[in-house]
């Protein structure tokens, strides 16, 4: 089975990923992972097999990310500018 996740956080030499598909999480070796990294990766048995990075994926969601957070700022200063 195929699943995408995303690298939660590092936390003492492993990433932590979130699967929402599946609604589990995994520790992984971070090997150049970086935390908001998003991944696919091929489970048999409830374990992983293959792991890849899916810098597509990873791009779009932080294009979407930061779109949001310039409309929370330009909403922030509006507020403030009253």
């Amino acid at each position: 089975m195929e699943v995408q996740g995303v690298v939660d956080r590092i936390s003492n030499g492993y990433a932590v990923i979130i699967c929402e598909q599946i609604s589990k999480e995994f520790l992984v070796s971070e090997h150049k992972l970086n935390e908001g990294d998003w991944v696919t990766m091929l489970l048999s048995n409830g374990e992983i097999k293959d792991i890849k990075k899916d810098i597509e994926e990873t791009r779009k969601r932080r294009r979407i990310n930061h779109k949001k957070t310039d409309k929370l700022r330009k909403r922030m200063k509006s507020n403030f500018s009253k």
